[in-house]
C-alpha cells in the first residue's frame, strides 16, 4: 500500500514537474515568438494602410490639377448647395 502511495506520489510529481516545464518552455520561446509575429503584422498592416493613404493623395493631387480654378469653386460650393454664380468671375483667370 506504501509502494503504490509512494509510486502515486513520485508519478504525481513527476507530471507537475513535466507541467512546469512545458509551461516554462512556453513562457520562454512560445510567447515572445507570438508577441514578435503579432507586432510584425501590426508594423506590416500600418505600412499598408500608410501605402493605401499615399496613393490617395495621389490621386486627388492628379484630380485637383487637372482641374481649373472655376470647376473647383463650382465643385465645393455645389456640394454644399450654394449657387455657383459667385465663381463666374473665376473662368477668365489664366491657369497657374
Amino acid at each position: 500500500m506504501i509502494g503504490r502511495l509512494q509510486m502515486a506520489a513520485s508519478a504525481g510529481a513527476g507530471a507537475l514537474v513535466a507541467g512546469l516545464l512545458v509551461y516554462v518552455w512556453a513562457s520562454v520561446w512560445l510567447v515572445p515568438a507570438a508577441r514578435l509575429e503579432g507586432a510584425e503584422k501590426k508594423v506590416g498592416e500600418i505600412a499598408a494602410d500608410a501605402q493605401r493613404q499615399e496613393n490617395e493623395r495621389k490621386k486627388d493631387d492628379a484630380y485637383l490639377q487637372d482641374r481649373s480654378d472655376y470647376d473647383l469653386c463650382a465643385e465645393y460650393l455645389s456640394a454644399r448647395g450654394l449657387p455657383v454664380d459667385e465663381c463666374e468671375r473665376l473662368r477668365g483667370v489664366p491657369e497657374k
